[in-house]
């Protein structure tokens, strides 16, 4: 299958500390790729490498066929790839509708985001509920959830979400997953996922890399994760 995303032999620092050393990850059109690895080991960074921000790339990062690691990060969300940050980034003085319009503001095709409003409600039935409402007022889950709906509104080829269950309650943290693993299926939507909660992640994954000190040390299919002694005593708890 073809990859819609490559990152090929990257050494990534910011200014002069070095973060992740020889990367390589790929991203299958239509896949679901989870990141997993501790706090620190580079995972943040490696989403930052693709979008561009605040750091310095040697190596190659391939999109939709095109190197796109001197790109600007405003050029490289243009071209289809929309970035879910850890912390949600939810503009919290700005209403819930006024949040998924700027999702939309790159767009020139007024028929297709009213249409996409109405599959981001279908998707989570709360933010309708809550459209006139500040979004920090919102729950955590909440707002994970405004945080997911404003990038889908940008119509991405593919989604970069960073620890999306981050101060969730469990509950909360199944039912955003469900929620996308449903896009995954509705929309075959391209989607690599930063999380240290692998066992919830591993459910939605159809590819998995384990990034340690910097380093991609284990890549596979979930069950190649699952069957790992060494990976379930440390990522799974078993």
């Amino acid at each position: 299958m073809t990859a819609l995303l490559e990152i090929r032999n990257a050494d990534v620092s910011y200014g002069k500390t070095p973060i992740l050393k020889g990367i390589n990850l790929a991203v299958t059109a239509g896949s679901v790729c989870v990141l997993l690895g501790a706090n620190g080991a580079g995972k943040t960074t490696t989403l930052r490498t693709i979008s561009n921000l605040m750091v310095q790339t040697r190596g190659e990062v391939w999109f939709s066929g095109q190197r796109i690691e001197r790109k600007s990060t405003d050029l490289i969300a243009r071209l289809g790839i929309a970035h879910v940050p850890d912390g949600r980034g939810t503009l919290t003085h700005l209403t819930v509708e006024e949040n998924l319009r700027l999702g939309a503001y790159t767009r020139r095709d007024p028929a297709g985001v009213e249409a996409d409003y109405e599959r981001i409600y279908q998707y989570f039935p709360v933010l309708k509920r809550r459209l006139h409402q500040q979004a920090g007022t919102l729950s955590g889950g909440e707002q994970q959830m405004l945080a997911i709906g404003r990038a889908l509104m940008s119509g991405p080829k593919l989604l970069l979400l960073d620890e999306p269950s981050f101060g969730l309650a469990p509950l909360i943290v199944r039912e955003i997953f469900e929620i996308l693993a449903q896009i995954k299926q509705d929309e075959n939507m391209s989607m690599l996922i930063v999380e240290q909660n692998a066992a919830i992640a591993l459910r939605v994954a159809d590819h998995a890399y384990l990034i340690e000190t910097g380093e991609i040390v284990m890549g596979g299919p979930p069950a190649h994760f699952l069957d790992d002694a060494a990976v379930r005593r440390s990522y799974l708890g078993y």
